[in-house]
């Protein structure tokens, strides 16, 4: 509604912001400036899916270089950085208490995402080339003896 006042969390009026535009000198001597409705749009909270544009972008050289895609029944996420994106990948596919194979030793950040989650983590010794299978098959084996205890999913 154009005539509405929105006071929900995180959405100021970008026509308060102080400032009318920003410039910044990177060291190679490129000047960057950013103004107007573009500039609102980066000092704001941008969609929890991502900021639309670069969405629009990905989609398109999905299109472009793997064939056109049916975004009515799939769609692109764009998060801040890797730990982000795995947090909500975990989120997804992973209830609370589900059992998972994890790499040992274990990427700490990697232990803080599934902490929250009671995650049953099944460690699997790893080498060079990743996890060793030999490890793998035993752990796998020595978890389905467990009857008490679920079975991980791929």
């Amino acid at each position: 509604m154009p005539d509405s006042l929105f006071l929900g969390v995180g959405t100021p009026n970008s026509d308060l912001y102080p400032f009318e535009s920003v410039l910044v000198n990177l060291k190679d001597g490129t000047t960057l400036e950013m103004s107007g409705e573009r500039l609102k749009m980066v000092l704001s909270y941008l969609p929890s899916a991502g900021y639309g544009p670069l969405q629009t972008l990905f989609k398109d050289f999905q299109d472009k270089f793997h064939g056109l895609q049916d975004w009515d029944v799939k769609d692109v996420l764009v998060t801040s950085g890797a730990q982000e994106g795995t947090a909500l990948t975990i989120n997804m596919l992973l209830g609370l208490g589900d059992p998972l194979l994890v790499q040992n030793p274990v990427y700490p950040g990697f232990a803080e995402i599934i902490r929250p989650m009671e995650v049953d983590a099944i460690p699997v010794n790893v080498d060079g080339d990743g996890m060793i299978p030999e490890h793998l098959i035993q752990v796998l084996e020595e978890r389905s003896n467990l009857r008490d205890k679920a079975m991980p999913k791929n």
